[in-house]
């Protein structure tokens, strides 16, 4: 909701990915409702602006590398000025999300693509006695 020069946002995300440790994080927000995905605005919010709380750490079951944390937006108000690149991306958000998303999809199945490669050829070069282990 738009109050002056200010958005007032209301809201729960799930599994935020590092969520409860980000410094800042990029909210989208759907701006104009009757817009649909054209109505997404991305925002940057930082860690401790009144309204934004970081909630628990969901328990995973194997990717303990990073945290998966619920975050908990209640009346944030943002200034207009804290829109990711500027007023001309008002309604803009979930097209930059997918061009962000773009680079991850491509990326992705390439490190599975050359890890997969790379344990092989390590197994297939790898002499059966070091693989072995000894006892003291």
């Amino acid at each position: 909701m738009k109050d002056g020069e200010h958005y007032v946002i209301n809201g729960k995300k799930m599994w935020c990915t590092n969520g409860n440790e980000a410094s800042m994080i990029i909210l989208l927000a759907n701006t104009n409702p009757r817009a649909g995905l054209r109505g997404i605005t991305p925002f940057i919010v930082e860690k401790g602006t009144p309204g934004f709380n970081p909630g628990h750490i969901e328990n995973t079951m194997g990717i303990r590398g990073s945290h998966q944390a619920e975050l908990n937006i209640e009346n944030l108000r943002i200034h207009e000025s804290q829109i990711l690149g500027g007023t001309k991306n008002i309604g803009r958000g979930f097209l930059i999300a997918m061009k962000t998303l773009d680079g991850g999809r491509v990326a992705s199945p390439a490190r599975a693509s050359a890890s997969r490669r790379w344990r092989w050829s390590w197994r297939s070069s790898t002499p059966s006695s070091a693989c072995s282990s000894a006892s003291p």
